[in-house]
């Protein structure tokens, strides 16, 4: 964003390019030599990994028997739903836009709480309420995987994507949305812990060693194969919190009102919530395909209504508190 816009009306002036001298594109041969050198120093990685991996472990385990520390979910327990199915083309989209401010405060219920605790908790309960009222609502709480961030301080500057994943009961089982809010703080806190455990940037080097070409073949062989209906689901939703600027922003001396953002959905994973926050908003825009969520437009309104809902909830509880230390103190 901060390449494409203005923090002020008056666009910047911006130096003439630069020209620079043209290479000369790599042809097929050697775009395969290096394509084969990758593929075959790969594996050299491995020892190093696995050594990653065994202390992690090591270190994972001491936290759940000496420390009592639960487990955080693990891929392939969350239940099945209808968002966990194979997707058409047609895409389905809409966006929530909430004050963050207003939000930001609802984390003071919770001791711990953070801003993301209190978006999981609210997308929680937009969840809990669709899949009730189509009478789907499983037993078990449904799970999210969340991106984390694995930037260090020396890379906040850097181009390109380095995250991992956490997975994330959302405790969609809870009716009370403070009890579930809760609940999800502490789910998010072991999540945490693991995370800085096994070291989730040295882990994320496993991708490397599939080649490129191999998972893509995979991919087109489990969507074709409509497998994602034969198996429990690696998780149920992706919900991913993207921050942004707080300040006014502008293209062309235009200024950009809101942030909304999408992403791309696939068999298995049929519903992706991301949130970006903008100049004192947040949205919040569920993206699936209209064979899974044909009424997401009643969904991105469940979504306000939740946060209304915990509001209340919160203002409710925070009154009665103040009511009990007026009359201790009286």
């Amino acid at each position: 964003m901060s390449m494409l816009f203005d923090v002020s009306p008056t666009p910047r002036t911006l130096k003439p390019a630069v020209a620079k001298e043209k290479k000369e594109p790599a042809g097929p041969v050697g775009l395969m030599a290096k394509s084969a050198y990758h593929f075959i120093t790969r594996p050299t990685k491995l020892p190093s990994l696995l050594w990653d991996t065994g202390k992690a472990t090591l270190k994972a385990g001491y936290m759940t028997r000496a420390q009592g520390i639960k487990m955080p979910t693990m891929p392939f327990n969350a239940p099945k739903t209808r968002f966990n199915d194979t997707v058409e083309m047609e895409r389905v989209w809409n966006s929530t836009i909430l004050d963050i401010h207003r939000v930001k405060t609802l984390r003071k219920v919770v001791d711990g709480a953070t801003l993301n605790d209190v978006i999981l908790a609210t997308c929680a309960g937009a969840l809990r309420r669709c899949l009730l009222e189509k009478e789907e609502l499983p037993d078990k709480p449904l799970v999210a995987m969340v991106p984390v961030s694995t930037r260090t301080p020396e890379e906040k500057n850097a181009m390109g994507d380095q995250v991992s994943v956490m997975y994330v009961q959302l405790a969609t089982d809870v009716e009370d949305p403070i009890k579930r809010l809760e609940k999800i703080q502490i789910n998010t806190m072991v999540g945490k812990l693991y995370q800085d455990a096994i070291d989730a940037k040295s882990l994320m080097g496993y991708a490397e060693l599939i080649s490129f070409g191999l998972a893509g073949v995979a991919t087109r062989f489990y969507s074709r194969a409509a497998i994602a209906k034969h198996h429990n689901p690696l998780f149920n939703v992706v919900i991913t919190n993207v921050p942004g600027p707080q300040i006014p922003m502008y293209l062309a001396g235009h200024k950009l009102v809101v942030n909304m953002g999408t992403s791309p959905v696939f068999d298995g994973m049929g519903l992706i919530i991301p949130i970006c926050s903008y100049n004192g908003t947040l949205s919040i825009s569920p993206t699936s395909s209209a064979n899974l969520m044909p009424d997401l437009d009643m969904f991105a309104r469940y979504i306000r209504e939740s946060a209304n809902e915990l509001e209340l909830a919160v203002m409710e509880k925070l009154a009665g508190q103040a009511t009990i230390d007026g009359l201790m103190k009286s």
